[in-house]
């Protein structure tokens, strides 16, 4: 018994059903009676035979063409040897030409880290496709310049920066410069102040220069700093746990009283880590507004929903088969110094806490010479 064999073509020609089709079918009688074809079965295997030659022509046409061959092309100083370049790349002469696979070439070049610039032209032919890998290398940095920098001058900003004349141009490194020179204004209370850098490349020479233009903002100081939504805490207590604080007479000295992004960051970590050791475990940050007083003055508001403040109701030991839960709850003596967990009922619950009584419990046990034990 012939087993149902599941077949799909794709068909250059009439429809199979449509009226074309039923014509073609009906040239093709004439072929069937001369070779006399009686059964049904031998009928149908020419008629397979048949499409399926239509769709071998229909499969020859839409095939992709080969790679005829490989041209590199350097704009400016080569940045790396031809043969280095071909071992990079995965098309090679006579393969079919895949657009996916020229793109992946492009990327494993650039990930050697020797090219600025690569572009990639197809141009075809009888024999297939002409395909040309225009490289550019890294242009050489010989000149780094500052504009609009009155703040800082140009030999301390240039010791701040990792980009130096005389290296390949990095634009990884430029942007990373960018972000330290903005850094070092923030620092200064100057927070709007905008840095971007701008290149010059002479593609015939592999020479390049990048200017970083700056844009200073006013320095604005911090008039106050307040917690709203913070009923379980003094406003003062909280201002102690962070280190944006408003500006007074000594803020020259200390350098506080303006706001630096990367402390304040630090500070909101600081505070929610206040709050969950105090019990509040679902204290969130909701959001921080910068209230502009003037040009120079502006007030923080941080917006916290605090939460409830949880509290140990229970404690239960499960597993503990060689001690008892009492036992456990009593401790060690380290040192001449009592070593039991402390959150008990009616303690506050904090994960600080937790960690701690937790410590204790592996003391307990380690000392019991069960140094393996898990928790």
């Amino acid at each position: 018994m012939a087993l149902p064999v599941r077949c799909s073509y794709s068909f250059i020609g009439p429809i199979p059903g449509s009226i074309m089709y039923q014509k073609s079918i009906l040239k093709m009688r004439p072929l069937i009676r001369k070779l006399k074809l009686r059964t049904l079965s031998a009928r149908i295997a020419v008629i397979l035979a048949v499409l399926a030659i239509g769709c071998q022509s229909g499969w020859g046409q839409s095939a992709a063409p080969p790679v005829e061959k490989i041209v590199i092309q350097h704009i400016g100083p080569p940045a790396a040897s031809d043969d280095l370049i071909k071992a990079n790349i995965k098309t090679k002469p006579g393969d079919p030409y895949v657009r996916a696979n020229i793109d992946e070439d492009v990327r494993t070049l650039y990930s050697t880290g020797y090219f600025y610039n690569i572009r990639v032209g197809e141009e075809k032919s009888d024999q297939g496709v002409v395909v040309t890998y225009f490289l550019q290398g890294k242009p050489v940095l010989t000149e780094i310049q500052f504009s609009g920098n009155k703040k800082y001058s140009r030999s301390k900003l240039l010791k701040k920066i990792s980009s130096k004349t005389g290296q390949p141009l990095d634009e990884h490194k430029l942007f990373s410069d960018t972000k330290e020179i903005l850094k070092m204004y923030q620092k200064a209370g100057m927070q709007k102040t905008q840095v971007k850098y701008t290149l010059n490349i002479d593609e015939n020479a592999g020479k390049g220069s990048v200017t970083f233009e700056i844009v200073e903002a006013p320095k604005v100081k911090i008039r106050e700093v307040q917690f709203v939504g913070a009923n379980a805490f003094p406003q003062k207590k909280l201002r102690k746990v962070i280190k944006t604080r408003k500006h007074w007479m000594f803020s020259w000295l200390t350098g506080s009283g303006v706001l630096k992004d990367e402390q304040f960051l630090d500070d909101k970590e600081k505070l929610a880590e206040f709050y969950r050791n105090e019990g509040y475990i679902d204290f969130e940050i909701k959001d921080v507004q910068f209230e502009q007083l003037s040009p120079k003055w502006m007030t923080i508001k941080i917006i916290v929903s605090e939460g409830k403040q949880y509290k140990v109701g229970h404690i239960e030991f499960k597993g503990n088969e060689l001690f008892k839960s009492e036992d456990i709850l009593k401790g060690v003596v380290v040192d001449g110094k009592p070593v039991r967990p402390e959150m008990l009922p009616g303690k506050t619950f904090t994960p600080k806490a937790l960690t701690k009584d937790l410590q204790a419990i592996e003391d307990f046990y380690g000392s019991k010479g069960y140094i393996d034990v898990q928790i």
